[in-house]
């Protein structure tokens, strides 16, 4: 008499154990490859969604903000909105552009061009006019950097391997002769939280606390670095039963998919089962509440 053997319930993917130790116990058990699939909260098992072509071009570097969607097609930054229809703004070339959104400005940057973006119209990110107490320092027009990013009201530009800060609510004022914090190796990763702002060099993760990039402190996270690309912000409540009440970093590195949050708050979440392929440049998005990333091998 043969014997019912039952299992409904997935427990993801399990690449770091020999496939012949993965759990397949107590109608549990483990993968040890998953090809176009999608595991549900409970354990069963999808098909995942296709995809079918809307334009025709060479794209990356999308990014949303105030439902227009910015993105370089054919090395033009161009938007688009719902209907799917494109309208160039501005040559940036092939390099990966970075934004950040601040009011009614999307400011981009890649390393060999920046800008803002207002009104859907491209306007050049130039110095700006100095008020403020009397000084001797001389101030400058924004760095062109690789990454961008806000922190408590100020603009972080990442340029190799130097993090310059602009002066307090003004974006486009920077003081060369000091306002910039040095690293050991090229950024790959500029996110913020609410209390500080993640950093990840081509060695390690660093969390930089404090309330002014003057006075940061720096306390090392892990000594890997993320998949540069793959870290994206996500709504930490929807994360381990919602405790998390900011928001989140999630990214990929080679160790596992990895989260940073306020505080401090960091975890490899996958790194008991999970050895993702070894990449220094990929993408992330978030599809249906996943986080989803490709990686360039």
């Amino acid at each position: 008499m043969t014997k019912e053997f039952v299992l409904d319930r997935c427990l993801g993917l399990n690449n770091k154990t020999n496939p012949k130790r993965l759990i397949v116990e107590d109608r549990k058990y483990e993968l040890a490859q998953a090809i176009n699939i999608n595991i549900t909260q409970d354990g069963a098992i999808e098909r995942r969604r296709g995809a079918y072509k809307k334009l025709t071009g060479s794209f990356h570097s999308l990014f949303t903000y105030k439902n227009i969607c910015y993105l370089v097609k054919d090395n033009v930054l161009s938007y688009m909105r719902e209907d799917f229809d494109v309208k160039d703004l501005v040559y940036v070339g092939n390099k990966k552009v970075s934004y950040v959104g601040v009011g009614d400005r999307v400011f981009f940057s890649n390393g060999d061009k920046n800008g803002y973006i207002e009104d859907l119209t491209y306007h050049s990110w130039e110095k700006s006019k100095y008020i403020g107490p009397a000084t001797t320092k001389e101030f400058y027009g924004p760095p062109i950097g690789h990454l961008l990013e806000i922190y408590n009201g100020f603009m972080l530009v990442a340029q190799g391997d130097v993090v310059w800060y602009s002066l307090p609510f003004n974006y486009s004022l920077f003081y060369y002769g000091g306002d910039y914090i040095p690293f050991s190796s090229r950024i790959r990763m500029l996110r913020s939280v609410k209390d500080g702002v993640y950093v990840s060099t081509e060695e390690e993760i660093l969390y930089l606390e404090g309330d002014n990039p003057k006075e940061f402190s720096l306390v090392k996270m892990a000594d890997y670095p993320a998949v540069e690309g793959t870290d994206i912000v996500i709504d930490g409540r929807k994360l381990r039963g919602g405790e998390i009440l900011e928001k989140v970093i999630i990214f990929c590195a080679q160790e596992g998919i990895c989260i940073a949050g306020p505080k401090g708050v960091f975890e490899n979440l996958t790194n008991r089962r999970l050895v993702c392929p070894k990449s220094s440049e990929g993408a992330g998005i978030c599809i249906d509440d996943r986080y989803v990333c490709t990686l360039r091998l």
